[in-house]
């Protein structure tokens, strides 16, 4: 006895239905994944605006024989001082690592030392475009930088320690920041002009600074003690403790001591220069660039997914 095994048209319609159905929720499921990953591009490219250009938080050990650390400078520090001071800074929101830069505590002779940024082809300052003429100032560009510092107390010697921004040895600095002769206050120098501001947070002061790059002379705002809880100021809204105009293109990050006698007891620490506000004051969730093999991977997704679309489309 032979048995039929028939499928009526009724079955054929209902598997080729669940079929029909299986194909949209499998396209619909890849769609998705497809938006989620171009969402995930697109958050990168905008992460990838933030720039860690230089960072220099002063790990080394004290009296150290050369100090080439950090990231972001084509050399190690140059200068006749080498001097590192023990336990580093910390600020509230800032994060900190490593120790402090201080003048030789033994020397009665005017100190400097300066360290060249890496503005070269493919560096972080290129990558970034803020770099025009072989310095950093291209315009329309931002740069935030941050850093602490202490400065001697009042003395009638004349004594001064200065952190600068020039594209010489210390002579020829943009914007400076140091202890104006034989005051006890705070001076911002720049735009042809000093202003003195006066700190009233010790041991150390933090000091915020914004340069707009544009036509013409250049934009910077500094504010002193910013309270990194109120997260970016605006200069518009959060008036900042000093204001100029002038060229401030810059190569090199520079610390100078002179004065009368010398015995400038300046000190320095958790430099940082970045393209946004996040960067600069060490928020580094706020702006990664990925690598380029994060990049591969994301690709790499898509194409699974569509070859994934492909294969569950057929019949």
């Amino acid at each position: 006895m032979k048995t039929r095994i028939s499928i009526t048209k009724s079955g054929r319609m209902n598997d080729y239905s669940c079929l029909k159905e299986t194909k949209a929720m499998n396209a619909k499921r890849a769609i998705a994944m497809i938006l989620l990953t171009a969402v995930m591009v697109s958050a990168l490219a905008v992460r990838a605006e933030a720039v860690m250009i230089a960072e220099e938080t002063f790990d080394y050990p004290v009296n150290p024989a050369t100090l080439n650390g950090g990231s972001g400078f084509s050399a190690a520090w140059v200068g006749n001082t080498n001097a590192i001071g023990t336990p580093g800074w910390t600020y509230p929101g800032l994060p900190a690592a490593g120790n402090r830069f201080l003048r030789d505590p033994n020397s009665t002779s005017n100190q400097y030392y300066y360290r060249m940024l890496d503005v070269s082809a493919g560096s972080a300052a290129d990558l970034a475009g803020v770099v025009s003429g072989g310095k950093i100032g291209a315009d329309g560009s931002t740069v935030w930088m941050s850093f602490l510092a202490r400065k001697s107390a009042t003395s009638p010697d004349g004594r001064w320690p200065w952190l600068s921004l020039g594209t010489y040895d210390g002579t020829s600095a943009r914007t400076a920041v140091g202890r104006s002769d034989q005051t006890d206050y705070w001076t911002v120098s720049g735009s042809g002009r000093n202003t003195n501001l006066v700190s009233t947070t010790p041991p150390h002061t933090f000091f915020l600074a914004k340069i707009d790059y544009q036509a013409g002379n250049d934009d910077v705002n500094v504010w002193m003690n910013w309270d990194l809880s109120q997260g970016e100021p605006d200069p518009n809204v959060n008036s900042p403790d000093f204001d100029g105009s002038s060229n401030q293109t810059f190569d090199r990050l520079t610390f100078r001591w002179g004065g009368v006698n010398s015995n400038a007891q300046g000190m320095f620490d958790e430099f940082r220069l970045a393209t946004t506000y996040g960067e600069a004051v060490g928020e580094t969730a706020d702006g990664i660039i990925p690598e380029p093999l994060t990049m591969l991977g994301v690709f790499a997704g898509i194409a699974g997914i569509g070859g994934y679309l492909r294969k569950r489309s057929r019949p």
